[in-house]
């Protein structure tokens, strides 16, 4: 899907209706946590990463799975800027997002945040019943027993 963004940079991205697992995979597991353990074997949470970055990874990947394309181009206006690329579970020219400009860059956030909705989606629980399950509520009904 060709979107003109309002500087007249352009980009070429996956319609939210082409959304699949795997985009869904690449941002739910783009964030990357390793626990280290101390000399007693228990983890040690002192360097992990916890911070606002984990939601900037994800956008991050989820842009790079869908983007096909853009119209941006290095400071000389001729070379192309690298395309970002989701491959084997890590972002390629990740450092490109850091060129766009903050206005395109901004919109661009507003055009992708439809889809880090959908992929944020998680099912309800209450709205899903087990195997035993009857899928009615004890509570305040009548007794099968009358």
């Amino acid at each position: 899907m060709h979107v003109d963004l309002t500087s007249g940079q352009s980009i070429e991205v996956i319609p939210i209706q082409g959304l699949k697992a795997k985009h869904k995979d690449a941002f739910t597991g783009a964030p990357k946590l390793f626990i280290q353990f101390d000399k007693d074997g228990n983890p040690d949470m002192s360097a992990l990463p916890f911070s606002m970055s984990i939601g900037i990874i994800q956008r991050n990947a989820l842009m790079a799975a869908l983007l096909t394309g853009w119209s941006f181009t290095l400071d000389d206006g001729v070379t192309p800027l690298p395309l970002p690329r989701w491959e084997n579970d890590e972002i390629t020219n990740m450092d490109s997002f850091g060129e766009i400009p903050i206005d395109d860059f901004n919109e661009m956030e507003q055009i992708f945040a439809p889809y880090v909705d959908k992929c944020r989606r998680t099912p309800d629980p209450k709205g899903t019943t087990t195997g035993s399950s009857t899928g009615t509520s004890r509570a305040g009904g009548r007794s099968r027993k009358d």
